[in-house]
């Protein structure tokens, strides 16, 4: 003090000699820390960096000795979150610079087996704020240290299948940033990992993830379906509370729908038809359920009517549709003698009024729009965008088709594509047109991810795979941004009206729309405009007579 005073500093006289940490080291501690460093010397490390890599292990080892922890094999969790919480910096990268020498000291002990892996991970600004301690589960009947398995293995393992099937960036940070985690948690309390340590982890971590809770929680059910199928499930969202609706039927109408759906599948029916199926059963089990009926032959006509007057749909067309799946039902559950009432499918009507609609074309400014697209369009989903309408412009092919078609389906040098169409079934083959070749090969060539997958057109983010049809309809959006929204089969029906205005029989047309019969292709007649005037009659051949401008 009185050196302060007198000159406003220390002087040197007056200073203690500084000892290093080093120093200070028992034996022990200093002859581990001595091992890693020579460790680490043979395996790289510049003699320059020597000293710094010192003084931070010194300095976790201090801490370790002033605990009476006398060895690297004595850490443990509780130990290292109190060396965090009290290693005191004066700027948070000095901290963050020590406690990386400090983890990868503990990694070379780890290898050796001198401290847990988990002890490695733990020292980490982003993982100390999210760690999860219960003294419950300590030495409880949870813990069974001495059978755990180390999932670690099986943790970097999944995140190498993510990155092969074309995860990057965020999730593959936010997989081994979630699991990471959970390891820690399993590991500090010695737990086995289980489905329900899993989960009560997740539930107690959920409110310090903010945002990013849903990320992490389908990583959870992602991981847990690897460690039972060793396989990566994609379309999942991870709320394991959620039910399907089939799961909340009650046993009887269950064991029938399945059997129903089976059958139905194994006659060639088609994804789309067979989900049609399940939605209107659905539907209609939950009605009768809810009316507490417990066995199909307590389902009278009645009843039937009465849930034909409640279902209530957008379109009559869409009732009938429902009504007549409902009705094939019953029929099958008279069949396998389920119920014996052959007539009762007759109490749900499915006849609707005749409708004839206008059909809807794209006019000659849409079809000169899309043909101009790829002029200013040229990233890869804009690429991808072309290819798909030019082929629903000039092939008619439906959405489901597109998205369908494979690298074997083009014959290139015959300049002709076959497919078996998703919708009928049937296999038609067509005429490739140069321009729509360029733009199915410009897509591949500079737009679509280098990913081995069957399908030409595919999801251009992880996991990459087949499209849904919905994209079609974007496509189309994107190229007549200012049309009124409509589907993607109005391509279909202004290829079938352009073929049928070039003077093309109207067999050929029904051929090239894969059609089974010329029946449907009878709606287009109507918008040959120049043939349909031919057709007109004198108001005089049908006695209307005109009398000064009214009828």
């Amino acid at each position: 003090m009185e050196d302060i005073f007198s000159n406003g500093d220390i002087s040197l006289a007056h200073i203690s000699p500084q000892v290093s940490d080093y120093t200070k080291l028992s034996n022990k501690l200093r002859e581990e820390l001595d091992e890693y460093l020579n460790y680490a010397l043979i395996n790289g490390l510049k003699e320059t960096d020597l000293q710094r890599r010192r003084r931070a292990c010194s300095r976790f080892m201090i801490y370790l000795q002033k605990h009476n922890i006398e060895s690297i094999s004595n850490i443990n969790y509780q130990i290292l979150l109190s060396f965090y919480n009290e290693d005191f910096h004066r700027t948070s990268k000095s901290k963050d610079i020590y406690n990386n020498l400090i983890r990868a000291m503990l990694s070379y002990f780890a290898s050796i087996e001198k401290c847990r892996l988990g002890h490695t991970l733990i020292l980490n600004k982003f993982i100390i704020p999210k760690i999860i301690y219960n003294d419950n589960f300590i030495d409880s009947d949870y813990s069974i240290c001495n059978s755990k398995i180390n999932i670690w293995p099986k943790i970097k393992l999944f995140v190498d299948k993510l990155r092969e099937i074309g995860y990057r960036g965020t999730v593959i940070k936010t997989s081994k940033y979630t699991l990471t985690l959970l390891y820690i948690f399993l590991d500090m309390h010695n737990l086995n990992f289980t489905e329900e340590f899993s989960w009560y982890w997740f539930n107690k971590v959920k409110p310090l993830l903010k945002t990013n809770w849903k990320q992490v929680r389908r990583t959870i059910t992602q991981f847990i379906y690897f460690m039972k199928n060793n396989s990566i499930i994609t379309k999942v969202t991870g709320d394991v509370n959620a039910k399907f609706s089939i799961d909340l039927l009650p046993m009887w109408c269950k064991q029938q729908l399945m059997i129903f759906l089976s059958l139905k599948e194994k006659e060639g029916m088609v994804t789309s038809t067979l989900t049609m199926y399940k939605s209107s059963l659905l539907r209609f089990f939950t009605f009768i359920v809810n009316n507490k009926i417990t066995d199909f032959n307590d389902i009278t006509p009645m009843l039937l009517q009465d849930f034909n007057t409640n279902d209530m749909h957008s379109s009559i067309e869409g009732k009938s549709a429902y009504n007549s799946r409902i009705r094939n039902f019953l029929i099958y559950l008279n069949d396998t003698k389920v119920i014996n009432k052959p007539f009762l499918h007759n109490a749900l009507p499915i006849i609707t009024a005749p409708k004839t609609k206008i059909i809807s074309v794209l006019n000659k400014d849409d079809i000169y729009a899309i043909n101009s697209f790829h002029i200013n369009h040229n990233t890869p989903i804009e690429l991808r965008a072309t290819a798909i309408l030019m082929i629903g412009l000039n092939l008619g092919l439906r959405a489901s088709d597109i998205v369908s078609i494979k690298f074997s389906d083009i014959d290139w040098t015959k300049r002709s594509i076959s497919i078996i169409q998703q919708k009928t079934q049937k296999n038609i083959t067509l005429p490739l047109p140069i321009h729509v070749g360029n733009a199915i090969y410009k897509y591949i060539k500079n737009g679509r991810p280098k990913q081995k997958c069957q399908y030409i057109f595919i999801k251009h983010s992880a996991p990459y795979g087949k499209l849904s049809p919905a994209v079609c309809r974007k496509a189309l959006q994107t190229a007549l941004p200012h049309k009124k929204p409509g589907g993607f089969h109005i391509l279909r029906k202004t290829f079938a009206t352009n073929l049928l205005r070039s003077n093309s029989k109207v067999t050929l047309i029904s051929d090239a729309l894969g059609h089974n019969s010329n029946f449907t292709v009878n709606k287009y007649l109507s918008l040959d405009e120049d043939r349909m005037r031919i057709c007109a009659l004198s108001l005089n051949d049908v006695n209307i007579p005109l009398n000064r401008g009214d009828f």
